[in-house]
């Protein structure tokens, strides 16, 4: 395996360069991570290489037997600024897709937070969550 295949820099690069080609890509580009600490790294550097703002955050759920090999049922990924849809009742919005890409529709419930919440606040009441 090539230094690079697990290199989370290199990986990333593949992953921007296919997605602002609009190319699919025909197999994971390197070493799959061993562990999701490894998988953030890769997504920070992509975040870093990708030519847009991260708007928001989405929590996704890891499919079997993927939960079995990272140990955990969820995982977080950026919503970056110009993907973005805002829609009212009767728009239609376009939902491009390139060839060989993958798409899906999902229905998502939205949070808007009035501002960031301090880091170091792990615990919240429901009330305090309001504010």
């Amino acid at each position: 395996m090539p230094p690079s295949a697990a290199d989370p820099g290199a990986i990333a690069r593949r992953f921007v360069a296919a997605r602002l080609g609009a190319a699919p890509l025909a197999s994971y580009p390197g070493a799959l991570p061993e562990d999701l600490d490894h998988a953030y790294a890769i997504q920070d550097a992509a975040i870093t290489l990708w030519p847009d703002a991260v708007g928001g955050w989405k929590v996704g759920r890891i499919p079997s037997p993927w939960r079995e090999r990272y140990g955990e049922e969820r995982l977080v990924g950026p919503i970056f600024r110009t993907s973005i849809r805002w829609s009212t009742a009767g728009k239609v919005l376009d939902c491009p897709v390139f060839e060989g890409g993958f798409a899906a529709v999902e229905a998502e419930y939205v949070i808007q937070l009035a501002k960031d919440a301090p880091a170091d606040k792990l615990s919240w009441t429901a009330d305090e969550a309001l504010g």
